[in-house]
C-alpha cells in the first residue's frame, strides 16, 4: 500500500512536474512571442513606414515637377530635397532587404526605376523648360514694342497725316507700313501664345515692310534713316525673342511629366505597394501565430486546473492578466484602427517587455494610419483647390457631369466685361514686390467677389486686368445679362472708391483706379486647346471691342457699346460720345459713357420719375438745369397737353371718381 507520504510526495512531484511543464511552456511561449513581436516591430512595420514614406516622396516629386512647369522655379530645389529623402528611405529599405526582410529583387527593381524616373525628369522637364525664359520673352516683347514698334507706328502715322493732301500712292504705302508693323507685333504675341507660324508671319511681314519702305519716295534722308533705325531695332529684338524662346518647351515639359506619371511613376508605386502589402501580410500572420500559441497555452492551463487547482489557476490568471488580455486588447485596437473607427489610447506602451514592444508598434501603426488619412483628406480637398482655378459655374458643371471636357466651342451672344487698372506701372513703381502682390491680390479678390455675386463667368486675370462675361454657361437672356454686367461694373467702381479711402489711410499715395469697357455681341465660347490641355475662354471681335472701349473710359468710368446701352438705357443714364474708329472694327463705334443709375439720380432729385401701370415718366432735370431750348420747351408743353387729355379720358372712363387737379 502506498503511503500517504508517498502520495503526497507523488502529488508534489506531479504538481512540481506540471509546474515545471507550465514554466517550460511559458518560457517557450515567451520566446515565440518575443521572436514574432520583434519581427513585427523591427522589420514589418518599418518596411510599411519606409515604403509609405517613399510613396509620399514620389507624389511630392511629381507635384514639384508640376509646380515647376506651372512657373515656380523654386520647386526645382524642393525636388532635390524630396529626392534626397527618397534615397535615404531607399538605403534603409536596402538594409532590410540584406536581412531578407523584403522579397529578393524588389528593392533592386525599385532602384532602377527611380534612377530612370530621375533621369527622365531632368531630361524631359528641367533641361527642356526654364520658366524664367518665358518671363524674359514677355518682358522683351513689351520692351521692343515700347522702344521701336510704337515709335515707328507714331512716326509713320504722323507722316501719313502730314501728307493727307499729297500723292495717293505714298498715303497708301504709309498705311501698308503701319499695318505691317502692327502685324509684326501680332506675330510676336502669337509666338508667345504658342502659335506655330508666329515666326514665319513675323518674317513675311518684315519682308513686306522692307518692300513697301523701298517704294516710299517722299521722306527726307534723316526721316528715312530714323524709320530704318526703328525698324531694324524692332526686327532685331523680335528675332531675338523668336530665336531664344521656344513656346512649345513648356507644353513638352508638361507632357513629359504626364508621361512619367503614367509610366515610371506608376511602376514605382506598384513596387512600393507590393512591398507594403507583403509586409502587412507578414505582420498579420505573425499576430495570428501569437494568438494561436496563446490560445494553446490557455487550453493546457485549463487541463492542468484539475490536478493543480490553486497553482494552475494562479498561473492561468497571471497568464491571462499579463499576456492574453493585453494581446486581445491590442487586437481590438488594431481592428478599430483598420475599420477607420476613432481608436482609444494604446494600452501597455509603458511596459518594457514584448507586449510593450507590440503596443508601441501598434501605436506607430496608428500614427501611420493617421498620416495616411491626412493624405487622403488632402487628396479629397484637391478638387476644391482646383476649383479656385475655374469659374464656379464651369467647375460645378464639370464635376456634376453636366459639361463635357473636350475641345469644343459654340457661338453665343455674350456681354463681355473688361477692366484694367489705370497707369498700373506708374502707380506701383515705388512699391516693393511684396506690396504690389498684396495690393493686386486684394484688388482682384474684391472685384472677383462682386463678379461672382452678380453671376459673372470670370475668364481670366491678365496681370492687373480682368476679363469676364455673362451668357455662358448659364444665361438669363441678352437683356438681363447686359443689365447684370452693367450693375456689376457700377458696383465695382463704387467698391473701388471705398477701397481708395482705405488704401490712402494705409499709406498708399496713389490708390488703384480702373476703367471698364462693356460690349454685347457674338463670340466663340468653349474649350480651346488640345485633348490633353485646354482652356475655357472666349474669342472674337466682340472681346477686342470691349478692351478698346475700356481704353476710352475715364479713370473710374464705365463705357458701353451701343447694343449694351440699348439693353440698359432704362436702368442707367449714359451719354454718347463722338464716334471713334477702333482698330480691327470696320465701322465707327459710338461709345456711351455711364453717368449714373436713374434710381440714384431720382434719389438726388436730378431726375423726375414715375412708374405706374400704363404710365412711364422720366424727366432729366439735371440735363435741363442750364436752360431748355425752344424745341425742348415746346416738347414739354406738348407733353403737358397730352397728359391733360389723358386725365380727361380717364375721368370719362370712371365718372364716379372725381378728377384731382394739382
Amino acid at each position: 500500500m502506498v503511503r500517504i507520504s508517498g502520495k503526497v510526495a507523488l502529488t508534489q512531484i506531479v504538481i512540481v512536474g506540471i509546474f515545471l511543464a507550465l514554466v517550460i511552456l511559458a518560457h517557450a511561449l515567451g520566446r515565440t512571442l518575443h521572436k514574432e513581436v520583434d519581427r513585427i516591430a523591427q522589420v514589418e512595420i518599418p518596411i510599411v513606414i519606409l515604403a509609405g514614406s517613399m510613396l509620399d516622396e514620389v507624389d511630392d516629386l511629381t507635384a514639384n515637377l508640376l509646380e515647376y512647369v506651372a512657373g515656380e522655379p523654386a520647386d526645382r530645389a524642393a525636388f532635390e530635397e524630396n529626392r534626397a529623402e527618397f534615397l535615404a528611405s531607399y538605403e534603409a529599405l536596402k538594409a532590410l532587404e540584406a536581412g531578407q526582410a523584403v522579397e529578393a529583387g524588389e528593392v533592386a527593381i525599385l532602384g532602377r526605376l527611380f534612377a530612370l524616373y530621375e533621369a527622365e525628369a531632368r531630361a524631359r522637364v528641367f533641361e527642356r523648360y526654364d520658366p524664367t525664359l518665358e518671363l524674359w520673352a514677355a518682358e522683351r516683347v513689351d520692351a521692343v514694342e515700347a522702344a521701336f514698334a510704337a515709335p515707328l507706328e507714331r512716326l509713320l502715322d504722323e507722316r501719313k497725316a502730314g501728307r493727307a493732301d499729297g500723292p495717293a500712292p505714298n498715303n497708301l504705302i504709309y498705311a501698308e507700313l503701319i499695318d505691317e508693323v502692327g502685324d509684326m507685333m501680332e506675330a510676336l504675341q502669337a509666338h508667345l501664345r504658342g502659335v506655330q507660324d508666329g515666326a514665319r508671319r513675323f518674317e513675311v511681314n518684315a519682308q513686306a515692310f522692307s518692300t513697301y519702305f523701298e517704294a516710299l519716295g517722299d521722306p527726307s534722308a534723316d526721316e528715312r534713316a530714323q524709320m530704318r533705325a526703328l525698324f531694324d531695332g524692332f526686327a532685331s529684338g523680335g528675332r531675338e525673342v523668336l530665336t531664344r524662346y521656344d513656346p512649345g518647351a513648356r507644353r513638352a515639359a508638361l507632357l513629359g511629366v504626364e508621361s512619367l506619371e503614367r509610366g515610371v511613376m506608376a511602376e514605382i508605386e506598384a513596387v512600393l505597394e507590393r512591398i507594403i502589402a507583403d509586409a502587412r501580410d507578414e505582420a498579420g500572420a505573425g499576430l495570428a501565430r501569437i494568438l494561436a500559441e496563446t490560445e494553446e497555452s490557455r487550453r493546457i492551463q485549463e487541463a492542468a486546473l484539475v490536478v493543480m487547482l490553486l497553482v494552475a489557476g494562479l498561473i492561468i490568471l497571471i497568464s491571462l492578466a499579463t499576456i492574453t488580455r493585453p494581446i486581445e486588447r491590442l487586437q481590438g485596437v488594431m481592428r478599430k484602427i483598420t475599420a477607420g473607427e476613432p481608436p482609444p489610447a494604446i494600452p501597455h506602451v509603458e511596459r518594457g517587455d514584448e507586449i510593450g514592444e507590440m503596443a508601441r508598434a501598434v501605436d506607430v501603426f496608428k500614427q501611420n494610419r493617421a498620416a495616411l488619412e491626412e493624405k487622403t483628406q488632402t487628396l479629397e480637398a484637391l478638387p476644391r483647390k482646383l476649383g479656385k482655378y475655374l469659374s464656379p459655374q464651369v467647375f460645378g458643371r464639370i464635376f456634376a457631369g453636366a459639361a463635357q471636357v473636350e475641345v469644343r466651342a459654340e457661338r453665343k451672344k455674350l456681354t463681355i466685361f473688361f477692366c484694367d487698372v489705370v497707369n498700373f506701372t506708374e502707380t506701383v513703381g515705388d512699391m516693393e514686390p511684396e506690396e504690389v502682390a498684396s495690393l493686386l491680390n486684394e484688388f482682384l479678390s474684391e472685384m472677383s467677389t462682386i463678379a461672382l455675386a452678380h453671376g459673372a463667368t470670370i475668364d481670366k486675370y491678365i496681370g492687373d486686368a480682368i476679363l469676364a462675361f455673362f451668357g455662358d454657361p448659364e444665361s438669363r437672356g441678352a437683356k438681363e445679362d447686359a443689365r447684370a454686367c452693367v450693375a456689376m461694373a457700377i458696383a465695382m467702381q463704387a467698391r473701388m472708391r471705398e477701397l481708395a479711402v482705405d488704401w490712402r489711410e494705409r499709406g498708399y499715395e496713389r490708390p488703384f483706379e480702373i476703367r471698364v469697357g462693356i460690349n454685347t455681341g457674338y463670340c466663340d465660347v468653349g474649350n480651346f486647346g488640345s485633348a490633353d490641355r485646354m482652356d475655357y475662354t472666349i474669342i472674337g471681335g466682340a472681346v477686342n471691342l470691349a478692351a478698346r472701349l475700356q481704353s476710352l473710359a475715364a479713370p473710374g468710368g464705365v463705357v458701353l457699346a451701343y447694343e449694351t446701352w440699348a439693353h440698359v438705357q432704362d436702368d442707367v443714364k449714359a451719354e454718347p460720345a463722338e464716334p471713334v474708329t477702333v482698330k480691327g472694327i470696320r465701322r465707327p463705334i459710338t461709345p456711351y459713357h455711364v453717368v449714373a443709375e436713374w434710381d440714384d439720380l431720382a434719389a438726388r432729385g436730378a431726375v423726375l420719375r414715375a412708374h405706374r401701370r400704363g404710365l412711364d415718366l422720366r424727366l432729366d432735370l439735371e440735363a435741363l438745369s442750364g436752360g431748355a431750348s425752344d424745341a425742348t420747351q415746346d416738347a414739354l408743353a406738348e407733353a403737358a397737353r397730352d397728359l391733360e387729355a389723358a386725365l380727361d379720358a380717364v375721368a370719362r372712363l370712371a365718372p364716379d371718381r372725381p378728377r384731382r387737379r394739382s
